[in-house]
């Protein structure tokens, strides 16, 4: 989580604060971030507007649709021009999770989002674990389906 909180931080919000306004989908572990931040919507406004001096609106978009597909697309090129050595996706950690008290210690952030995150570790890590196990799934259908 610590290094999601960094990129939410330090490479989201600036990218969204760039791209003012257009549709973008954020890498799983920044979602969290972002989804986590929202839940105190004052303490999310005043520090947005502290760090990039905007509010950016978070639109929810159907995995399945075609629109997200290319929004998708349209982020990672985005994610790619901006932070070349920082990856889009990152492997969810699930070790990072049961770090106790010393959880709101491990890194500076001008966000107040480190206490709420800690509050919801708990669903982190079934989220990190169900995504861990459907991405092993998938990737083992997929090289088999491509052996026949």
């Amino acid at each position: 989580m610590q290094n999601a909180i960094r990129r939410y931080e330090k490479c989201w919000l600036p990218l969204v604060a760039e791209n003012g306004g257009q549709d973008m989908v954020p890498p799983l572990d920044v979602h969290w971030i972002w989804h986590v931040h929202m839940l105190a919507p004052c303490y999310y406004r005043e520090d947005c507007l502290n760090i990039i001096d905007t509010v950016p609106d978070h639109k929810l978009l159907s995995c399945s649709c075609k629109t997200y597909k290319t929004v998708m697309k349209h982020t990672r090129t985005k994610w790619a021009e901006k932070y070349k050595d920082e990856p889009f996706n990152v492997p969810l950690d699930i070790s990072e999770i049961n770090i106790g008290r010393r959880f709101t210690m491990f890194i500076y952030s001008t966000c107040r989002v480190c206490s709420p995150v800690y509050g919801q570790r708990n669903f982190w890590s079934c989220l990190s674990f169900i995504h861990a196990f459907f991405s092993d799934i998938n990737l083992g259908n997929r090289s088999s389906e491509n052996s026949h």
